[in-house]
């Protein structure tokens, strides 16, 4: 990974004023900023290997098939993965955000592989790199931070989602040491707390899980789908209550600004027919419909999601005639799992609605590594980097390292 962009691949080059994000006339900044997005960070509880004999051959069961056994998947690794947390990913992955110089850094969700107390707190614990490096820190939930428990454990770990306070995690909320307590990694005192943003909102019924805000003449909108907490009677916030919330913060917004859009669960998805609306393209086309339409009003074109271990960048079109389009970054994120592509329009989409619904632009496969997003003026330059993990599909057994 470092200095370089997957060997030189470097995945969308440069684009003008108001291709991936509106920027004509917005005001001019001094000085170009940048901020990081960061896809899906899993590691596994468990994982199921071969059991190998002493003459490197897979030992065989009574019936004939491989003998396997279950291992703890953080033991492989040398118990660098805390929690369901790729902990020696994420160390990486910080560097060279610091490396970059963002501002801050949006996680589109799956924070870790389990939504339990110990993995929200140990994902909130290794947050504290960047906050220590003067770096914010805006995430959103996935499908592997659902439930009730996760849900208000993430507002109260991270409470920048309501406010843009960085570095003021709960003192009980600190795993300070690895799985095994044997690799103790941060130490204290830290950096004061400090704030990014402004403005910031939220709808209703995801108080602090779907939040809006702007920064540095940008706004950001990042989307919930999942269930909320007891208190809000553990009901999800579909996309339907959202998208009047969503258009009311990106029509406020100062005119000609650039806005983006970060959800887990793509618009149409790469690997899994499941997105953001439903189990398939064709679920709840009114609201994919409004949500098309409302981004195309406001002048946002593009969406971050994750979800489906993968980096693909392409543009979708939504379910009806009027043939309104957005373009979509799946990000690779950081995760031990990768799955095969899924042919979604001939699945889906030409079934339901009788046309393709996505041209990806770009695809890789099998890739560990993070995206960074600079503005300057008119310019909006978004880079992907990343390694490879040595699969294209599949699950990693250990966490290398990303050279």
């Amino acid at each position: 990974m470092p200095g370089s962009k997957s060997s030189e691949f470097r995945s969308w080059m440069r684009f003008g004023a108001c291709v991936l994000a509106c920027v004509a006339a917005r005001p001019v900044l001094a000085e170009p900023w940048r901020f990081g997005v960061l896809g899906d960070t899993q590691w596994p509880d468990t994982v199921r290997v071969a059991v190998i004999g002493k003459t490197g051959d897979t030992l065989k069961a009574a019936d004939g098939t491989d003998s396997t056994t279950i291992l703890d998947g953080d033991s492989l690794s040398g118990y660098r993965n805390p929690h369901m947390v790729p902990a020696y990913f994420l160390r990486q992955i910080h560097q060279r955000f610091r490396d970059h110089g963002v501002r801050f850094v949006m996680a589109v969700g799956d924070l870790s592989d389990w939504p339990s107390l110990e993995s929200m707190r140990a994902r909130a614990t290794w947050t504290q790199e960047l906050y220590d490096a003067g770096i914010g820190f805006f995430p959103v939930r996935g499908n592997h931070d659902e439930g009730p428990v996760a849900a208000a454990e993430f507002v109260r770990v991270f409470p920048q989602t309501k406010n843009g306070t960085m570095g003021a995690t709960p003192a009980d909320a600190f795993l300070w040491t690895d799985s095994q307590n044997i690799h103790p990694v941060l130490t204290r005192p830290h950096r004061a707390p400090f704030a990014i943003g402004e403005s910031f909102s939220s709808p209703s019924c995801a108080k602090g899980r779907s939040y809006a805000f702007r920064d540095q003449g940008a706004t950001f909108v990042l989307l919930d789908q999942f269930m909320g907490t007891i208190s809000e009677g553990v009901k999800t916030c579909p996309m339907s209550t959202q998208i009047p919330w969503m258009d009311s913060v990106l029509s406020a917004r100062p005119v000609g600004s650039p806005a983006f859009l970060v959800v887990h669960k793509p618009v149409i998805g790469a690997t899994h027919a499941d997105n953001l609306f439903g189990d398939t393209p064709a679920s709840d086309t009114t609201s994919t419909a409004k949500f098309f339409e409302v981004l195309n009003r406001n002048g946002v074109r593009l969406v971050f999601a994750g979800h489906d271990h993968q980096f693909q960048h392409s543009i979708v079109e939504e379910p009806g005639a009027r043939g309104l389009r957005l373009q979509q970054a799946i990000l690779p994120g950081a995760s031990y799992k990768f799955y095969p592509p899924l042919k979604i329009d001939e699945q889906h989409n030409l079934p339901a609605f009788g046309k393709r619904r996505e041209m990806p632009l770009a695809q890789e496969l099998g890739s560990v590594g993070y995206t960074v997003v600079e503005l300057d003026g008119d310019r909006v330059e978004i880079a992907n980097w990343a390694a490879p993990s040595g699969i294209q599909m599949g699950e990693l057994l250990q966490a290398p390292d990303l050279t």
